[in-house]
């Protein structure tokens, strides 16, 4: 090898051992430096009454009242999940890992305008509000940014699925609503006898447990639909205090029920005033298919 290319590769070496060296200086200021912090201060957990996810043109509001929280969405009132309610807590208030990748508004423009917001607040005060952006499928971080403040931040993807618009997501999944420990039941058919139970009928807390078992389908609105037919069948659920869940069965052509509710509280019961506060908030209906129809009729016409 001749003088010059020998100096010609030391000079080339040279210059990659140059850069190499350089590259951790840039990599660590170039880094979003992190941080520890919550989504919602843990303090004011027990403040929140009200939490608001909206997207787009959707919106939907978990309402929290004494006995529990509600889902509320344009005309539909429905009692919540309460399990998922206190998920979505529990995450809004666990200190976590946080990244400042962006110091100005301006910078923020450059990511997606399509943000899910989350706000949580009471009747008084926006405890926080947040806006969340897109996924970094690199870093499986979801960029957000906090109101009142112009950074742009990234956390830990852990609670996306709580960014719910969709009302089913939150509800109550079961067909009994409220009454959830049953002194006596009546199942009545059209053009059958009735049949009565309670605590002291064979295998009462079979039947209860099956009952409590069973999941509604589609919600729909509160509204009587007036091209459907009369009601089929009702259920009635009655507890210690006097208070009764009443569900109405109304076939919907299609092989499916529409269930309507209603509900009678003791006021002089302990807590018959605030089921009936609670109560009186819930506006809906809710659809259950044919299989379900037909094993409500055999937890109480068979056995």
């Amino acid at each position: 090898m001749t003088l010059n290319k020998k100096l010609s590769l030391l000079a080339v070496l040279s210059l990659l051992l140059c850069i190499i060296s350089f590259l951790p200086f840039v990599s660590e200021k170039s880094a979003p430096k992190s941080f520890q912090s919550a989504l919602l201060n843990p303090s004011y957990r027990e403040e929140v009454t009200e939490i608001i996810i909206s997207s787009g043109g959707n919106a939907l509001s978990l309402i929290k009242h004494e006995k529990g929280w509600i889902v509320n969405s344009e005309n539909l009132a429905i009692q919540a999940e309460q399990k998922l309610i206190k998920n979505l807590l529990d995450n809004a208030i666990k200190v976590r890992k946080m990244y400042k990748i962006v110091d100005s508004i301006k910078g923020k423009e450059t990511y997606s305008s399509q943000s899910i917001s989350l706000q949580f607040r009471n009747n008084i005060k926006v405890y926080t509000k947040i806006d969340i952006f897109s996924l970094n499928s690199l870093t499986n971080r979801l960029s957000f940014s906090v109101q009142g403040k112009d950074f742009l931040y990234e956390t830990a993807d852990d609670f996306s699925q709580y960014l719910q618009t969709n009302v089913s997501f939150w509800a109550n999944p079961s067909l009994v609503q409220l009454i959830s420990s049953p002194f006596s039941l009546v199942w009545q058919e059209k053009g059958e006898k009735i049949c009565r139970f309670n605590e002291n009928s064979n295998d009462f807390s079979k039947k209860v447990h099956d009952l409590l078992l069973l999941r509604h389908g589609a919600i729909l609105p509160a509204e009587p639909d007036q091209s459907l037919p009369e009601e089929f069948a009702s259920l009635t659920l009655s507890d210690l205090e006097g208070n009764s869940e009443f569900i109405s069965f109304i076939p919907a052509g299609d092989g499916s029920f529409r269930c309507q509710y209603r509900w009678n509280f003791n006021a002089s019961s302990a807590t018959g005033g605030t089921e009936k506060v609670f109560a009186d908030s819930l506006h809906f209906a809710f659809e259950i298919s044919g299989w379900t129809f037909d094993r409500l009729k055999e937890i109480f016409t068979k056995g």
